[in-house]
């Protein structure tokens, strides 16, 4: 009975904040039936948490009394965010205005407690705050490290939580960071090969891209001059740069070893890195008038780097926002949970960052995929199947949402579950209703094309269901179809690593309005 009574009455959690630094304090249920005391860790104007001998619990102010070390009540919820620079910087604020304008509110900023901190306020119509903002950069390490002591209730990543992090956070009881309850895809950042203008460039695959990165090649070895390859990015950069051309190496079953990868301060910094450094080049999300990109692909076609390929480009760094086990103030959930919508991810877009939008493509725009599938056209594929197939989605356009798997497994990826939590809020705001989403699962050309088709089938059924598991809405508002194609529509050679997990995939593809 006392369990189900604590189950009812508040959550179990925990903080890596020291018990012995904070003074005692006595929390009474109104209704005389339990008391808890300990050091009391924090106190966000709603709940308390507490260190006491059943573990950390946070219970809401309003079931008790306060004894002791109590904090002054007030309505005003604090939400502390930590991590990635570009985050706090620009995307953050942004967010966090259209989220007041989205309650017919305003947001305020206010002087800040900590060098480097912008502090944001949402008041209400009186001019009471109701919410405060508190956020600052230092980086991905810095914002886990945070959450673990107790001084972040939000981290703002540009990387995935690292194994020692992971392992860090579970063990204090702050729950798992690979857990979907723990993170939301915020947006993504698109990064880009750029050399000088006057420079010879040539297209070059994502294994040519990491074996320059470590500098075991010269430009000579890439179809330019007899010169070393030196590369440099902006400091906050240079940390999700690593993981991401890490995660590369891995997926394409290459050694990374030593990156060599030079810090510049600013955008300035990679102009002269640029100008004054033979065979350089960089890696940036900037415009860089005196420089130009480099073409890369997936292992033999250049590949293209614009939205409609984006989760598939080798340069794109995901950005989450990581929350621990400890409930978060009322407007802090509502704010993340604004921030994975169509109006926030608007935002997204006019701040520079990719968004996550699902965004049409007709068919006549794929001239590129369709000439790719003929020439790359299995022995085991005949014609007419080709020509089935692209009669199927003649009269439809493939959305921008694309779903990929683990290695290996049946289990979508990190993004690809966030790309199923935003498709589904498109579909509950009702903008595809009445029309068809034909999820087509696509495989590489490895194994039987009988084999493949099946597998390819049973992926869009999981990555269509995840969709359905993730609406909140009636499902029949829209028709959802899943079908398997297999190897039909490769995107890139199957002779490379990545070239394979580019190619295993499921689209979605949008139809004309069903109608009598």
């Amino acid at each position: 009975m006392l369990w189900a009574a604590l189950g009812a009455a508040f959550c179990i959690a925990t903080a890596g904040a020291t018990p012995s630094d904070a003074q005692e304090t006595t929390l009474s249920f109104k209704d005389g039936s339990f008391e808890v005391t300990g050091p009391l860790l924090g106190f966000d104007g709603q709940a308390y948490r507490i260190d006491t001998r059943f573990g950390v619990l946070t219970i809401k102010a309003a079931q008790v009394t306060c004894q002791g070390a109590c904090p002054e009540r007030g309505d005003t919820q604090i939400v502390r965010m930590v991590g990635s620079p570009a985050m706090a910087e620009v995307l953050m604020p942004a967010l966090i205005d259209a989220f007041a304008r989205s309650l017919g509110l305003s947001s305020t900023a206010v002087q800040s407690a900590l060098p480097g901190e912008v502090t944001l306020e949402i008041r209400g119509s009186a001019g009471e705050a109701l919410v405060r903002y508190s956020i600052r950069g230092g980086g991905s390490e810095a914002g886990f490290a945070a959450l673990a002591a107790g001084e972040a209730d939000i981290v703002l990543a540009d990387r995935d939580a690292t194994p020692l992090e992971r392992a860090m956070l579970l063990e204090t009881g702050l729950g798992d960071m690979a857990s979907p309850l723990r993170r939301r895809l915020i947006a993504r950042r698109l990064f880009r090969l750029v050399v000088p203008a006057g420079f010879p460039a040539p297209s070059l695959s994502v294994g040519q891209v990491l074996e320059a990165a470590r500098g075991a090649v010269r430009w000579s070895d890439l179809g330019g001059p007899d010169t070393e390859f030196a590369l440099a990015a902006r400091g906050e950069d240079v940390a999700p740069l690593r993981a991401r051309l890490a995660e590369l190496a891995a997926r394409a079953e290459l050694p990374l070893g030593d990156l060599a990868l030079s810090e510049v301060a600013d955008g300035d910094g990679l102009v002269q890195f640029l100008s004054e450094r033979e065979g350089a080049a960089v890696l940036t999300h900037e415009t860089i008038f005196s420089g130009r990109p480099v073409s890369l692909s997936h292992g033999c076609e250049p590949g293209s780097a614009n939205r409609a390929t984006g989760d598939a480009h080798p340069l794109m760094v995901n950005l989450w926002a990581y929350t621990a086990a400890p409930r978060l103030p009322d407007l802090g959930r509502a704010f993340l949970i604004f921030a994975g919508g169509p109006e926030a991810q608007r935002v997204v877009d006019r701040a520079g960052f990719i968004d996550q939008r699902p965004r049409p493509i007709p068919l006549a725009d794929q001239g590129e995929r369709i000439a790719r599938a003929v020439v790359q056209l299995s022995a085991d594929i005949s014609l007419s199947e080709l020509q089935g197939a692209i009669a199927r989605i003649r009269r439809f356009d493939r959305l921008s949402t694309v779903f990929r798997f683990e290695p290996g497994s049946p289990r979508l990826t990190r993004e690809s579950e966030n790309e199923a939590q935003s498709l589904a809020a498109i579909l509950d705001a009702g903008r595809f209703d009445g029309r068809e989403l034909l999820f087509l699962g696509m495989t590489d050309s490895i194994g039987a094309a009988s084999v493949n088709a099946e597998l390819a089938q049973g992926r869009a059924a999981r990555a269509m269901a995840q969709v359905r598991r993730s609406m909140a809405t009636r499902q029949d508002r829209v028709i959802m179809n899943a079908e398997g194609l297999g190897e039909v529509f490769p995107l890139a050679c199957d002779d490379a690593a990545w070239g394979q997990h580019v190619n295993r995939r499921v689209e979605v593809w949008l139809g004309p309005p069903v109608g009598p």
